[in-house]
């Protein structure tokens, strides 16, 4: 099999029912979708609310986040990589934050987070820009500071960020 890449559903989306790939809308989830693009595999979304789908499963919209208490549970999470024959993946890469990663860790023990050590959405979004950049995972004890303001500029716009952020030697 070749690497799985699972990306968190997102806050923003559709208000009309629609595949799963075009229901979220918003700009971190679009972000981690560019990212998982370029990392190339399979790609699943992890749904606060259906737990793990392909871009193209139909789905309504709804209200939800991972961690509230009708949040998907592990037990269907399972359930769900081996009805999709991803539970056996060799490879996976979780591009999300800590509930959803969580999440999916418990599924896949094994997996690759890559968001993991940030700060926040400005040093995740940050992260997946360089990804998304550079098809390259940060190193996986890589830390990263960011002082105030350092994402008010443009994010691939590494010349306009350096000035105010501070990098581990070994980040990127």
């Amino acid at each position: 099999m070749t690497r799985l890449v699972v990306v968190p559903c997102g806050g923003a989306k559709l208000r009309c029912p629609a595949p799963a790939g075009q229901m979220y809308v918003g700009s971190y989830h679009l972000a981690c979708r560019r990212a998982a693009a370029r990392l190339g595999g399979r790609l699943l979304i992890l749904s606060a609310r259906y737990g793990l789908l392909t871009p193209d499963t139909l789905i309504e919209p709804y209200e939800l986040m991972m961690g509230q208490p009708s949040a998907v549970t592990t037990a269907t999470l399972r359930q769900q990589a081996r009805t999709l024959d991803v539970d056996g993946a060799a490879t996976v890469i979780v591009l999300a934050g800590r509930r959803y990663a969580d999440a999916a860790a418990a599924v896949w023990p094994h997996a690759i987070r890559p968001l993991d050590g940030t700060a926040g959405m400005g040093p995740q979004l940050h992260r997946l820009a360089v990804i998304t950049r550079t098809g390259e995972l940060p190193p996986p004890a890589a830390t990263e500071v960011v002082t105030p303001g350092a994402y008010a500029r443009r994010a691939g716009d590494a010349a306009a960020i350096s000035p105010d952020r501070t990098t581990h030697p070994t980040l990127f």
